[in-house]
């Protein structure tokens, strides 16, 4: 049942709507961006600036691959349809 400025009696009180402009989807989106963004600036630096042994290299660029591979994952799961 709507109130009669159009919210639904179940929303907090506020007068503003902001589901449709700014939703909790969107922001984690944004924010596993960033996140993975930073990890993969990590992944490069490490990978590119130590002497460590080439298998504990390829083991940090695998898991770089697989952290990309599942933000795309999560990011088309969740894009709009057309």
């Amino acid at each position: 049942m709507s109130e009669p400025d159009g919210f639904p009696s179940t929303s907090i009180p506020l007068g503003v709507d902001i589901s449709n402009s700014f939703n909790a989807l969107f922001a984690s989106i944004i924010l596993s961006c960033i996140g993975l963004g930073i990890i993969l600036a990590q992944a490069w630096t490490y990978i590119f600036n130590n002497q460590d042994v080439w298998m504990l290299r390829t083991l940090v660029g695998l898991s770089a691959t697989c952290i990309v591979s599942s933000s795309l994952f999560i990011l088309f799961a969740n894009a709009p349809s057309t």
